[in-house]
């Protein structure tokens, strides 16, 4: 007990600083693996394709590369509904 209130000047803002990085993280996360937004995405890629500013390879790769992370997006759904039963 003394001692963690020696350190406290120490470890109280470190501490903090990794309470921050979760926080910032799951949020970055949340954005990146939000289905709606990739949705949305996907159908700007489709735009852009049918406007002729992307390949066919560029098509390709960028919609692989959305499909991915809505397939995680949806695995991730489905640990967080098994987590809550």
């Amino acid at each position: 007990m003394l001692f963690s209130l020696l350190t406290l000047p120490f470890t109280g803002p470190v501490k903090a600083l990794a309470a921050i990085s979760r926080v910032v993280l799951e949020e970055a996360e949340r954005g990146l693996y939000d289905e709606a937004s990739i949705r949305q995405a996907l159908q700007k890629l489709e735009i852009a394709y049918d406007a002729g500013r992307l390949s066919d390879e560029e098509l390709e790769q960028q919609e692989e590369q959305l499909l991915e992370r809505l397939k995680e997006a949806r695995r991730r759904q489905r640990e967080r509904l098994e987590a809550q039963e």
